[in-house]
């Protein structure tokens, strides 16, 4: 019986996620130069000799070596192409480029969002300066657009290290005890004064406020921020259990765990990261939320800062 090829979201994930890379540097070289050709973002596999995800089988080695880099040049263009056809479907008016046969244009977005998350994605490096204030910013806006998710009566608070202040993981869960009522400070006996690690893997705190005064039970979201490539190694840094034991008590109702990154997620990476971080907001959904009117405010607060780095990743591309 023939081996079935394997098609689903799941088994696809990986080179279909290679896709939505490359995407993105086509989509990033149209910001840069106002239009490009689709396949301006695997040029440099081509040149470095790095297709691999899109080379065909060849059991019988019967194709020539020349051959089968054509047949994966080509695979890996068709693949970018169907990749901005799913984001131009997906995200509609909110997508900042326009596809006409070979040639995709941009169309500077209103509020720079989704251009701001491109960037970081196409940023030679994050956590070196000048580059820090890119994951930095992303932390700080995705939870006001995640604010603005959760809809009216809702605060946010940003957690994660470092913070604009200088204050303690322990001094900015104290704020959010006074701000929501709740996460009273009261690790167990044995533990010492702070976590080690300076954040307890919540980089932004979210919670829908009671309608009627009482501070018990509340709706609490808890996200953890990965901007790297390594993003899916981060699914499960925000652990309930370890944080559970600095807050005496904890909580009345579990809080929910969710996941944000830049990163455009396929559908076989967004199941998983789902599966293992909770709710997860990724370019797509970020963006969308973003656009809403309830959003423009918010958002509008980071109008020059994400406006620099664009300008600064963008520079780095084009020298």
């Amino acid at each position: 019986m023939p081996k079935r090829s394997k098609t689903d979201a799941h088994s696809l994930r990986h080179v279909q996620q290679r896709a939505a890379h490359d995407a993105d540097q086509t989509e990033f070289a149209a910001v840069i130069n106002g239009s490009t050709v689709v396949d301006a973002g695997i040029f440099d596999d081509r040149i470095a000799d790095s297709m691999d995800d899109y080379r065909a089988d060849d059991p019988m080695n019967v194709v020539s070596q020349s051959h089968r880099h054509d047949i994966a040049y080509d695979s890996a263009a068709g693949a970018v192409h169907e990749e901005i056809l799913r984001r131009i479907d997906l995200l509609g008016d909110a997508y900042p480029f326009s596809l006409s046969g070979n040639n995709i244009s941009h169309t500077q977005s209103k509020n720079l969002v989704y251009e701001f998350f491109l960037a970081i994605c196409n940023s030679p490096n994050i956590t070196a300066n000048p580059y820090t204030g890119l994951p930095r910013i992303f932390e700080r806006l995705s939870a006001q657009i995640v604010r603005g998710y959760m809809g009216v009566h809702t605060s946010a608070i940003h957690t994660g290290a470092p913070r604009d202040n200088g204050t303690s993981f322990r001094e900015v869960m104290e704020q959010l005890n006074r701000e929501s009522g709740e996460w009273i400070w009261g690790p167990e006996p044995e533990l010492p004064d702070e976590p080690a690690d300076q954040d307890g893997g919540v980089d932004f705190v979210t919670w829908k406020m009671a309608h009627d005064g009482r501070c018990k039970g509340q709706l609490f979201l808890l996200c953890q921020c990965a901007c790297g490539n390594d993003w899916d190694t981060k699914l499960n840094d925000l652990n309930l259990r370890r944080l559970a034991k600095w807050f005496h008590p904890p909580w009345l109702v579990t809080p929910v765990r969710a996941f944000a990154t830049p990163m455009h997620l396929v559908d076989g990476h967004l199941n998983e990261a789902s599966r293992i971080a909770g709710v997860v907001f990724d370019r797509a959904r970020l963006t969308m939320i973003a656009n809403q009117a309830e959003c423009a405010d918010a958002v509008a607060l980071f109008r020059a800062e994400i406006t620099d780095l664009i300008a600064l990743v963008i520079g780095d591309e084009a020298a």
